[in-house]
C-alpha cells in the first residue's frame, strides 16, 4: 500500500510539473540591435500598409508561478521584411523593452512583421530576449521567437533550419478581426528557472496566413474594442 501511496504522489507531482511546459529557445537571429527604447506597450507603430498586432501573455515558471518585472526585449521585421536601420534609416523602428507587470502580465501593440527572403522565405515571427535584472525571479536570459499559426513557411519550409518555428510551444494562434483590420494573440511563456529544459526539438507545423491590408494606427479605446471582440467570439464558438 505505502509502494502505491508514493507512487501515486510521484504521479501527482509529475502531472503538476507539466501544468506549465517550458517554452522553447530560439536562435538570436542576425538583426539584434543593442539598446532598445523603452516604451509603453508599444514595439512598432502602424503605417497605411500593415495590419496591426495584439499580443497579451504572462510570463511564468513552469510551476505556472508569475514572473514580475523581467524585461522583455522585442523586435521584429516590418511590412516590408525589413528590420531597422536597414534601407528606411529609422532606428529602433520595431524594437522595444517592455517590462512584465506584478503578476508577469505583459501585452503590446505592433504590426504583424513581414516574410524575408534568406536563401527562401523565413515565417513572419518576432524576437524576444527576457532578462530578470529586475525581477525577484532569477533565471539566465532567455532568447526565442514567436511565431502564428497557419503560416505556410513554418518548420519544414522555413529557411532557417535551425530555428524553432516547428515546435509547438512558439506558434500561437491569431484571430483576424476583419473590420478592424487587426490580428489578436495570446502567448503564454514558460521558463524553466532551474535547468536547461527550455531547448528545442523541431516539430511540424504548415498551413498559410492573411495577407496584411491597409489600415492606420489606433485610437486609445482600441484595446477595449478587441477584447469585446475576442468575448464575442469565444460565446459563438
Amino acid at each position: 500500500m505505502k509502494t502505491i501511496i508514493v507512487l501515486l504522489a510521484l504521479f501527482a507531482l509529475s502531472a503538476l510539473s507539466q501544468k506549465c511546459p517550458a517554452t522553447a529557445k530560439d536562435i538570436l537571429g542576425p538583426y539584434y540591435q543593442p539598446g532598445a527604447p523603452v516604451r509603453d506597450n508599444i514595439v512598432c507603430t502602424n503605417t497605411p500598409a500593415s495590419d496591426r498586432l495584439y499580443v497579451t501573455g504572462q510570463l511564468t515558471d513552469t510551476n505556472c508561478r508569475p514572473i514580475p518585472h523581467a524585461t522583455l526585449d522585442i523586435w521584429h521585421a516590418d511590412e516590408r521584411g525589413e528590420y531597422s536601420p536597414g534601407a528606411s534609416g529609422k532606428n529602433f523602428q520595431c524594437r522595444s523593452k517592455l517590462t512584465t507587470d506584478e503578476n508577469g502580465n505583459y501585452k503590446f501593440l505592433t504590426i504583424f512583421p513581414g516574410r524575408y527572403d534568406d536563401d527562401g522565405y523565413r515565417p513572419a515571427h518576432i524576437h524576444f530576449t527576457i532578462t530578470g535584472e529586475k525581477s525577484p525571479v532569477k533565471f539566465d536570459t532567455f532568447t526565442t521567437q514567436l511565431y502564428f499559426n497557419k503560416d505556410y513557411y513554418l518548420h519544414p519550409r522555413d529557411s532557417c533550419k535551425r530555428c524553432g518555428s516547428g515546435h509547438a510551444s512558439l506558434v500561437a494562434d491569431v484571430v483576424h478581426l476583419d473590420d478592424i483590420k487587426t490580428y489578436v494573440g495570446k502567448w503564454d511563456i514558460h521558463l524553466n528557472t532551474t535547468s536547461s529544459a527550455n531547448d528545442f526539438q523541431v516539430e511540424d507545423a504548415s498551413g498559410n496566413y492573411r495577407e496584411a491590408k491597409d489600415n492606420i494606427m489606433p485610437k486609445d479605446d482600441l484595446i477595449t474594442r478587441l477584447m469585446k471582440q475576442i468575448i464575442e467570439l469565444r460565446k459563438r464558438q
